[in-house]
Order: C-alpha cells, then structure tokens, then sequence
C-alpha cells in the first residue's frame, strides 16, 4: 500500500472499525477500545514519518507512545503482533535504530525486498533461506 492510500484508510479507520464491529458481542465499549487503539496508531505513525533529527527526549516519547498503542493493541487482540513490523516496534528496534542516528530510518518502507540499515543490507527472515 502506497503512503497516500495508507493515510487516506487511517484518516477513515473510524468509520471501518464502525461497519467492522456493528454487530460485535462485546458491544460499543469494544468499539471504543478500537478507536483509541487507532489514535495511538497514528502517533506513532506521524512520529515516524517525521524526516528532522530526533532529539534523546523525542526518541523517548516515540518509544513510550510504541509501548502505549502495543499494549492496546495486545489487550484487544490477544496477539503480540501479526507482522515483523509489529515485532520491531513492540521490541525496540526502530526506537534503538533511531536513537543511534537520530533520526527514523525508513526501516522496511519499500515492502519484502531487501533493505538498507546503516551499512548493511537486511533480507526479511522469511526470504532470507529462498535467497542462499
């Protein structure tokens, strides 16, 4: 999914999660949760779209913000993550990464082909045996 057609779904996911859950046991409460997990979705997102240099402070509100919208997520889900971005955020990675050069590295941005880190080039876990 391109950036526009990604924040043109978060700048909707209210009314997704409305249509998605209408009929959901658990009722308006469930409904609710969701959309808070959304918000904190989206300060994640727009932190990590910030292209300026990060500041240690800034570095530290990103990774208590991750933390917030993980342990939401975690709560209505039951699972720690459906994708190795959701393992890299719950983990740190991205938070460590960026506290080392400062600012947020487009880690995984370009989708499941290789990808730049630093100086070393990075194959997801799951091409990485197709590729040898």
């Amino acid at each position: 999914m391109d950036d526009s057609t990604a924040k043109m779904f978060e700048k909707n996911i209210n009314y997704l999660i409305d249509v998605c859950l209408q009929l959901h046991p658990l009722g308006e409460e469930y409904v609710s949760d969701w959309k808070e997990c959304m918000i904190g979705y989206s300060e994640v997102y727009e932190v990590m779209s910030s292209k300026r240099e990060q500041s240690f402070n800034e570095v530290c509100y990103f990774v208590m913000i991750s933390d917030s919208f993980m342990e939401r997520y975690i709560d209505l889900t039951g699972h720690d993550g459906m994708t190795n971005y959701f393992h890299m955020l719950r983990d740190g990675h991205i938070a460590y990464r960026t506290s080392q050069v400062r600012q947020f590295v487009p880690l995984l941005a370009t989708g499941m082909g290789k990808h730049q880190l630093g100086n070393e080039e990075v194959l997801p876990q799951r091409y990485a045996e197709r590729a040898r």
